[in-house]
């Protein structure tokens, strides 16, 4: 009785052969019921061979899997009659429905599992729609071998039935297997603005790619072991990601910073390509990109790491931040320090020069010692000085536009460590063709630019220092600077006595010459030299006989009342001839 029967009630004359299918391991008992016309005699009895006992059990049946990478082995086993063992079912060549079903993602992206060559159907994670058949060769222990190959990545499993008749089926589902990429590869590496191909240099002295901090862009691509990209990725129910490790090359030792940028989401794939535009690298030097997957652990099933690539770069600083300390009189070493400088005097720069990134972080590859700094501080014309002033007590007027009459005094000197440089220069403002001045406001100011074009920023550039509107240096130090002479009066007296001739260090003050009370610091040096009757040098002075007479350049010795001077005053106090020596000395 049931449903299991190919015809019920069974209609027959003579004798007849009926089919039951049971679709759960168990022991049934076969017999008649409800027979019509009812049998004289015994009642109906059923017998197998001589035994009368149609007890009859369905075992248990299915398919198992066994697999190495790529090969699968394929078992048709049922329970073993007397023993929960499992023997085999098949044997020779046997045709069986296979399918496969994407788990992770739950669709396929449309490639197609195939076993031995053959494509077989795709199925969701919902459900397996359609089977392929397949014809398999079972040898010993109904085992049956053959090759699976998926062009793409993700979670599977793999289905087999084998029809029974009556529409049910002995089946079998193998565990989810996760099938990942081959690899990832990392091609196309451009500036993302202007689309600058990565020149890949070998060294510091290779060729520019990009400054630290900007952003570039690179194609990434999850391929498949035949080198097409895998469609599948990054569609994972929680997407899978790559990640760019950064490799320096150069310099030696340096700092390595990760990638911004590099950690590329899964959700930025289609069809197993992502191609980020805002990959940035913060240093300066050159590197190399090793791809893999951004949680180390793709499905469960380990990382993937895929080609590095070549040299990229050479990177370099995005802009200089420039600032300084300008020192007045600096040859003098004054104490206090003094306010002003005299025309043609050396002014002191001590400069900082930072090497930084777009983010405004000190690049600290770009060294001296790794040949990526280039700003050589002994070359002059890195300093691109420039200067103005104004007449007055007040603010820059705008109209002294000073920057021809700079120069510098020396070689410059400095050095490059960890993005940071440190250098000196001595500046002059040379005397105009004419008396001016004084300069009360003198800004001096540097336009620094190393060899690749470095700069500091526009936005930073806070001095105006030509005829063209707009700054274009950036503001060291503001000093006073003026026009100055020393000035000796005429002087007289007896030879027999110390002769003082006054001595005032003075400065144009726009109308004439008056004396520098605010010079403290100038000293002269009376070291002697050559002297003879007619003339006697000093280091800073010289005495000249005026007429030949009785008064000889040797025979007084100047000395200094106040060296340095005090207030812009001192005397040069000439010692006495003696009886009989009069006359006059320039």
């Amino acid at each position: 009785s049931g449903s299991g029967w190919s015809a019920n009630p069974v209609v027959f004359t003579g004798s007849t052969t009926v089919n039951l299918s049971v679709t759960t391991p168990s022991t049934v008992t076969l017999g008649t019921s409800a027979v019509s016309p009812t049998p004289t005699g015994a009642s109906p009895q059923c017998y197998v061979g001589a035994t009368q006992n149609c007890n009859h059990t369905f075992a248990d049946t299915g398919f198992l899997y066994s697999a190495i990478p790529s090969t699968i082995t394929l078992q048709a086993v049922k329970k073993a009659d007397n023993s929960a063992a499992c023997v085999g079912v098949f044997a020779g060549n046997v045709s069986i429905d296979m399918a496969s079903q994407c788990i992770n993602p739950g669709t396929c992206a449309g490639r197609q599992i195939s076993i031995n060559g053959a494509s077989i159907a795709n199925n969701p994670a919902a459900g397996i729609a359609s089977y392929t058949p397949v014809t398999l060769n079972f040898g010993a222990n109904s085992t049956a071998s053959f090759t699976l190959n998926y062009p793409d990545v993700g979670s599977m499993s793999l289905s087999a039935r084998y029809a029974l008749g009556g529409g049910n089926f002995m089946s079998g589902t193998s565990n989810a297997f996760v099938v990942k990429p081959f690899a990832f590869t990392v091609t196309n590496i451009q500036t993302t603005v202007g689309a600058v191909p990565n020149p890949a240099a070998a060294d510091a002295n290779g060729a520019v790619f990009i400054k630290a901090g900007d952003a570039f862009t690179a194609t990434v691509t999850a391929i498949t072991q035949s080198g097409a990209a895998a469609p599948n990725f990054g569609r994972e129910a929680v997407p899978e990601g790559v990640l760019l490790a950064t490799n320096l090359v150069a310099p030696t030792g340096g700092a390595n910073p990760a990638l911004t940028g590099g950690t590329i989401a899964g959700s930025n794939f289609s069809s197993g390509v992502a191609t980020p535009t805002n990959l940035a690298w913060n240093e300066v030097g050159i590197l190399t990109l090793t791809p893999q997957i951004a949680d180390g652990d793709y499905l469960g099933a380990g990382n993937v790491t895929g080609t590095t690539t070549g040299n990229v770069g050479r990177f370099y600083p995005h802009h200089f931040v420039a600032t300084g300390v300008l020192t007045n009189r600096t040859d003098l070493s004054c104490t206090p320090a003094s306010t002003f400088s005299y025309m043609g005097e050396a002014m002191g720069l001590a400069l900082t020069l930072t090497a930084q990134n777009a983010t405004n972080a000190t690049t600290t590859n770009y060294t001296t010692a790794g040949g990526f700094a280039k700003l050589d501080p002994a070359t002059a014309a890195w300093l691109a000085l420039g200067s103005n002033g104004s007449m007055g007590l007040g603010a820059v007027d705008g109209t002294n536009y000073l920057t021809s009459r700079l120069s510098l005094s020396g070689t410059p000197s400095g050095s490059w460590t960890a993005g940071v440089g440190s250098l000196n220069a001595n500046v002059t403002l040379g005397r105009g063709a004419t008396l001016d001045g004084p300069f009360n406001n003198l800004q001096l100011g540097i336009a620094p630019q190393d060899a690749d074009g470095v700069t500091v920023l526009p936005g930073a550039l806070d001095l105006n220092a030509d005829a063209t509107p707009g700054s274009e240096r950036k503001l060291i130090g503001t000093t006073q600077a003026r026009y100055g002479r020393a000035r000796l009066s005429n002087a007289h007296g007896s030879e027999l006595l110390a002769l003082p001739v006054p001595l005032d260090l003075q400065y144009f003050n726009g109308s004439g010459f008056v004396t520098n009370a605010a010079d403290n610091c100038t000293a002269f040096t009376l070291t002697p030299g050559t002297c003879s009757s007619a003339s006697c040098s000093y280091t800073d002075l010289t005495l000249t006989q005026v007429t030949v007479g009785k008064l000889a350049a040797n025979q007084t010795t100047p000395s200094l009342s106040a060296n340095p001077v005090i207030a812009g005053v001192g005397n040069i106090n000439l010692s006495a001839p003696g009886a009989g020596h009069d006359g006059a000395l320039d």
